[in-house]
């Protein structure tokens, strides 16, 4: 067959039914960071909530911040809101009801108005702070999503030092950063000042004299600005001119955007300022600053439409952005990007997530790996016989971010990430074609058959009767460069002994493709789901449940024994699921079962989405009701269950969910199980 001249097939094993989500990406050799738009369609509006993200309408974002758990949250300014992006990419909104004003305090968050969120802040509780800049003013969201006002009266000007911030006056709050003790700092920008909210709700000014000058005069009066002064003294006797971020590193020192200076400041444990960026005048109105958790410093240099990173020995990088301003560079080399105007910066791990303010987008950094190498490739032209070419090939896949390898045995429970690099003959540089990928799958090494498989551009697997001519491309109509980056991320697996195979193929009928594979083993230990088909009968299953209680104030507990809650208590009950891997992507209903024990009496309940929340059930399977409909299932899912209180008793909680096509049901074989006293 056409196969053998393609590749030596010879135990070669890859996984079926798996299915992959994946990300290609472009990029010439040496970059550090490739770029990608995790966030808004760049169209300047409000829309998306519920839905991907990336076709998410969202209007000036400014600060951006992540949670423990991988949330990010971002500042929507002009839409007058906060928004979050689970860690499956889907947008909400949890604070703002997108009209200009103030109110809402002491009640939910949605329902608040909000005049023009700036900087944003996370606790280690996920309490989520942010500045509404115009009313002066900053707010809090609790776990709970109720939303009040922690600091500023909303009187514009400086005051309150040394009593409760929510009697002070601020002016233009703007970048905000919580240390490890729970301290907000807020750079207050209108007053030339950095202030400090200790725990117990005291704001004391720690840096800025607040000394200014008039740079012009206005319809509203003179027009003041800070000027710049106090290095190598104490920080409260400096001068500052529009602070709009702050950082803080491993050993406690302070550092500040002093944007309008166009210069980084350092505040150290002795509370004395210095300039550590921006002497030799290379910044221009640096915005937000980030600092990761090796003490590098990370600058949005905004209006020069770059990223730079200050490393611990004062090396100073371009990591992203051309100098230009406007859009582009998606998929490739961030040094060639294109910003508008960027604000605000997080890290993660070894990435960064960039507000591209000008271009209404979110943008993530993400930082090339080393991967190890693959060897050469094979090439066979359009009639099947083997050819010469120069093609190269590099990748790994990994658990741990940034390191990978290959060989690798992995669970299924672990988050397996596929990085790879494709050196292209250089005689197709510059012509069109696809990228192809490989599949073939042994679920043991003494299994005698192959299943072979191919992704196509949904990036879903689909059988391969090992014919080229029957080959669809992952990725289509491709411009070739000099390297290929891509990144697999491998949504969902089950076991086997697994290889991909890379390859592209050109308009011409050529096809290259790797001779070694990206090879896995996968375990599957971590399931405790149960299933049955429409006929009561038991069928496996991959799937994973994991339910929670969570009680007002507290982190939640999982449910690996009863736990013990008090009636008085507000709880709410969730579930994660880990779908099946042959199940992703299919259509299904959540299903949802409470038990009730109080002495010698058990009732059964079944939750109804589309009537009354809870009612009895008499334990019949073909008469479960459907709490949500119609669900397309993801790899993970989380699905809330009960918010409420009980009466004292034992309660018992099971999740499942239903296959539309078939009627099977799957459901989690470890009921999540409290008592009530």
């Amino acid at each position: 067959m056409l196969m053998k001249k393609l590749f030596d097939w010879k135990y070669f094993y890859l996984q079926a039914g798996m299915i992959l989500a994946l990300l290609l990406n472009f990029l010439p050799a040496q970059a550090e960071y490739i770029i990608t738009t995790e966030v808004g369609m760049g169209t300047n509006g409000y829309s998306g909530d519920e839905g991907v993200a990336t076709i998410a309408q969202i209007s000036r974002p400014h600060g951006i911040t992540l949670d423990s758990l991988g949330n990010l949250y971002f500042a929507d300014m002009d839409n007058y809101c906060i928004r979050k992006i689970d860690t499956n990419g889907i947008i909400t909104t949890i604070a703002g009801n997108g009209i200009d004003g103030y109110s809402g305090d002491g009640g939910g968050a949605t329902a608040a108005s909000i005049r023009g969120a700036y900087g944003i802040a996370v606790d280690s509780h996920g309490n989520l702070y942010f500045a509404d800049f115009f009313d002066h003013r900053v707010r809090k969201i609790d776990i709970d999503g109720i939303i009040t006002t922690i600091a500023g009266n909303g009187i514009q000007g400086y005051s309150g030092d040394n009593d409760l911030a929510s009697l002070a006056q601020l002016n233009k709050p703007q970048g905000m950063i919580v240390d490890n003790e729970g301290n907000l700092y807020i750079a207050d920008s209108g007053n030339q000042r950095i202030r400090k909210i200790d725990n117990d709700g005291i704001i004391t000014t720690i840096a800025g004299d607040g000394i200014t000058h008039e740079v012009a005069f206005g319809m509203e009066g003179p027009i003041l600005a800070g000027i710049y002064g106090g290095d190598t003294g104490k920080a409260t006797a400096a001068q500052l001119n529009n602070p709009t971020s702050v950082a803080i590193d491993s050993l406690g020192y302070l550092y500040i955007a002093d944007t309008d200076n166009n210069r980084i400041r350092q505040i150290d444990t002795n509370g004395i300022i210095t300039t550590v960026l921006g002497n030799d005048m290379s910044l221009n109105h640096p915005t937000g600053i980030a600092i990761d958790t090796s003490d590098n410093l990370y600058i949005v240099d905004s209006k020069n439409h770059r990223i730079l990173k200050r490393d611990t020995s004062g090396i100073v990088t371009t990591l992203a952005g051309n100098g230009m301003e406007g859009y582009g560079g998606d998929n490739g080399n961030a040094l060639q990007a294109i910003f508008h105007s960027p604000e605000g910066i997080v890290v993660d791990g070894n990435n960064l997530y960039i507000a591209d303010t000008g271009n209404h987008r979110i943008r993530l950094l993400m930082q090339v790996p080393h991967l190890p190498t693959l060897g050469k490739a094979n090439a066979i032209d359009g009639m099947g016989d083997s050819i010469s070419n120069t093609a190269t090939f590099a990748g790994g896949t990994s658990s741990n971010e940034g390191d990978y390898q290959n060989p690798v045995e992995l669970d299924s429970s672990e988050n397996v990430d596929i990085f790879s690099r494709i050196t292209v003959d250089p005689g197709h540089i510059g012509r069109r074609g696809d990228i192809v990928v490989y599949i073939a799958h042994k679920k043991s090494s003494l299994a005698e058959e192959e299943t072979f498989y191919m992704l196509d551009n949904e990036g879903d697997i689909i059988p391969w009767d090992e014919d080229l001519s029957n080959l669809v491309g992952f990725k289509e109509d491709i411009l070739f460069k000099s390297e290929q980056w891509l990144q697999i991320d491998a949504a969902s697996m089950i076991p086997g002994l697994l290889r991909v195979f890379l390859g592209y193929r050109l308009r011409s009928g050529i096809v290259v493709s790797s001779v070694q594979s990206l090879d896995m083993t996968i375990n599957y230990s971590n399931t405790n789901g149960v299933g049955i088909d429409a006929e009561n009968n038991d069928i496996s299953t991959y799937a994973n449940f994991v339910g929670s209680v969570a009680i007002s104030g507290e982190e939640s507990e999982e449910s690996e024994e009863s736990i013990v809650v008090n009636q008085a208590n507000k709880i709410s009950i969730n579930f994660t699921i880990k779908v099946d891997p042959y199940h992703i992507g299919q259509s299904a209903d959540i299903i949802m079962v409470g038990i009730y024990k109080v002495k010698d009496t058990t009732v059964f309940y079944v939750r109804d989405g589309n009537k009354v929340p809870w009612k009895i059930w008499n334990g019949d399977f073909s008469n479960l009701a459907i709490a949500q409909t119609d669900i397309q299932l993801p790899k993970r899912l989380k699905v809330s269950v009960f918010e409420g209180d009980f009466v004292p008793g034992q309660v018992i909680f099971y999740v499942g969910y239903r296959l539309n096509n078939y009627g099977d049901i799957f459901y989690s074989g470890k009921p999540l199980s409290f008592l009530v006293e």
